[in-house]
């Protein structure tokens, strides 16, 4: 069983999905692990979001204690590289996503990320946000992927508690509100 509460999932341990739950990571660190992975479309294409928010998830089911790291330590480290070595400008929510997912990495590996790495994606991530308080998006605003930008720098919060992320994630939804206020 399962429920969902603000930010936190609650998963009873045992059963048959907590069985569904380790086999899809461990599905998805075999697919981490081959050469060229995260396809999103097409096979060995390394698509950036399947890389970022394939990689949230399962950093943060390890993070919060509901699958054993070693299921899928190798394919973190592979996706921590990838994500500490590429950059998505265009689509900062895939940005936002990848530096989530590297925030998760880091709280339950340290090992795979520098502090100073970590620190300089937070500060490239957080240039993406227009003053207004918008998210580029292929150069401009775009309210239903800033929701998800949103989502990810909680997610990000939650991991390492670093107050630029939640002051980012409250200018965005004042974005937001101001946008779709009648």
């Amino acid at each position: 069983l399962w429920a969902a509460r603000g930010h936190e999932v609650l998963i009873k341990h045992g059963g048959i999905l907590q069985d569904l739950i380790t086999a899809s990571c461990i599905f998805w660190n075999m697919r981490a692990t081959r050469f060229r992975a995260f396809e999103e479309y097409y096979p060995w294409e390394e698509g950036y979001p399947p890389l970022a928010f394939s990689t949230l998830s399962v950093a943060r089911l390890v993070g919060e204690s509901v699958i054993d790291i070693d299921h899928v330590k190798e394919g973190l480290n592979i996706a921590a590289k990838q994500l500490s070595s590429r950059f998505e400008s265009k689509a900062a929510n895939q940005q936002v996503a990848g530096f989530a997912a590297l925030s998760w990495v880091r709280k339950i590996l340290p090992e795979c990320i520098t502090y100073e790495t970590w620190e300089s994606l937070l500060v490239e991530t957080l240039t993406l946000q227009d003053s207004e308080g918008w998210y580029q998006e292929y150069g401009g605003p775009d309210l239903g992927y800033l929701s998800v930008t949103i989502d990810c720098l909680w997610d990000a919060y939650d991991a390492c508690k670093d107050d630029r992320l939640l002051a980012s994630a409250e200018k965005s939804f004042e974005f937001i509100e101001k946008m779709t206020a009648y």
